[in-house]
């Protein structure tokens, strides 16, 4: 599917923005979502998780937020329906994927797009290590645990029997990657703890993406710093516990709550609500207020009650 790589206008006259799904003649947008029924129904279509295997590096800024690699489909993985792809074929990966390095496997979640220049794509919008799928990716995995690195991961790798086995310990028996040296059995749970820290995380990271909470932003991180790996049950339960994150107030919650589905009436957003309009009048010195002055103050905040 065809996108803008940067906004413009279309000959409808429409504005269109960069990502947006059009279709060019003589390098200008010819349609658009507004002017083109098919266009705007794939724009609504939902995002595709792949898990890709990198072969290639050919940039990556500095920070980390923007990588562009060459990867192919990993063992297993079918390419989607009507996808410009096929399996075992490379293709251009763009996105947050960090610093990866080849070899690496990686599951994005995003959408593929055709650039006017560049061709197909597969844009991510977030990205996380999977469990490698290999030895070599496994060592590569482990070596940043703490207290672990390359000589170690090697060992781990090599002394339990390879990639399936040390999986198994980190799920069942952390106490089997003591017959590794220098690893005591405390190591050896924390190791463990991490790897589930790890995995839980992914589902969490997919979570904050799907709100459309970017993962180079402070709010991501102080997501992930408050409630974790748990953040996409906690909030999945109830969004508005956001607002226990320094400077997230009552609007900013119910935008994303709003997202998973809470209604206007929903006792959790009622709650929440309440709880904002007590906390702002009595940052303004009251000790006191009547459900009326309540409702007055929400209603000077242009919320709807």
């Amino acid at each position: 599917m065809p996108s803008a790589r940067f906004g413009g206008k279309c000959k409808c006259g429409g504005r269109v923005e960069a990502g947006d799904p059009v279709t060019f003649a003589d390098r200008k947008i010819a349609a658009c979502g507004a002017c083109d029924p098919k266009l705007g129904a794939r724009a609504a279509a939902p995002p595709l998780e792949l898990r890709v295997r990198v072969v290639g590096v050919k940039f990556v800024k500095p920070d980390g937020t923007w990588t562009s690699a060459s990867a192919v489909l990993d063992q297993g993985q079918q390419a989607p329906a009507d996808s410009p792809i096929e399996a075992g074929r490379p293709f251009a990966v763009v996105g947050p994927l960090g610093s990866v390095a080849v070899g690496d496997v990686v599951e994005v979640r995003g959408k593929f797009i055709q650039d006017e220049r560049w061709g197909w794509q597969f844009e991510a919008g977030v990205a996380v290590p999977a469990i490698a799928s290999t030895d070599q990716a496994l060592v590569r995995f482990l070596q940043a645990f703490p207290d672990v690195g390359p000589r170690r991961a090697e060992a781990i790798v090599r002394e339990l029997g390879g990639r399936q086995c040390v999986l198994d310990a980190l799920d069942h028996d952390p106490e089997r990657l003591t017959v590794v040296s220098g690893i005591t059995s405390a190591r050896a749970q924390a190791i463990a703890d991490k790897y589930h820290q790890k995995a839980g995380l992914r589902d969490t990271l997919f979570f904050l993406a799907g709100l459309g909470i970017a993962e180079s932003s402070a709010l991501h991180a102080h997501i992930l710093e408050r409630f974790g790996e748990s953040a996409k049950a906690v909030l999945s339960e109830d969004p508005y516990q956001l607002m226990d994150i320094d400077n997230v107030g009552f609007t900013t919650a119910d935008e994303y709550a709003r997202k998973l589905g809470i209604g206007s009436n929903d006792v959790r957003r009622t709650a929440a609500l309440v709880l904002s309009l007590i906390q702002k009048v009595e940052n303004e010195g009251h000790v006191w207020s009547s459900p009326r002055d309540l409702l007055e103050a929400a209603r000077g905040g242009k919320i709807a009650w």
